[in-house]
């Protein structure tokens, strides 16, 4: 059986807090083999996340800090919008 890892980005968000300026940090399945290496600016918030099969999601903040869009390397965007308490919301909900 092969355990999967699935972390959404209100995950990545919350990882933020534990990480330091520009680190990066690789995240591990159940049985301990590296599942995502994550990158974080220096205000500690995850700017890249690449999956051990290559691909990678890029995401980006206004200057509030708020997530703001997510590339990933195949070219797909999500917007996001953040509520009252700072929440990355997908821009097709916060309407």
């Amino acid at each position: 059986m092969k355990t999967i890892l699935v972390l959404t980005v209100a995950s990545f968000l919350a990882l933020a807090k534990a990480a330091t300026a520009d680190e990066t940090v690789a995240l591990e399945d159940y049985a301990g083999a590296v599942a995502t290496i994550a990158t974080f600016d220096n205000e500690g918030r995850p700017t890249r996340v690449q999956d051990v099969d290559g691909s990678t999601i890029d995401l980006y903040y206004d200057a509030a800090g708020c997530l703001d869009r997510t590339v990933r390397n195949d070219g797909t965007i999500d917007e996001y919008e953040c509520d009252a308490n700072g929440n990355a919301i997908p821009s097709f909900f916060a309407n």
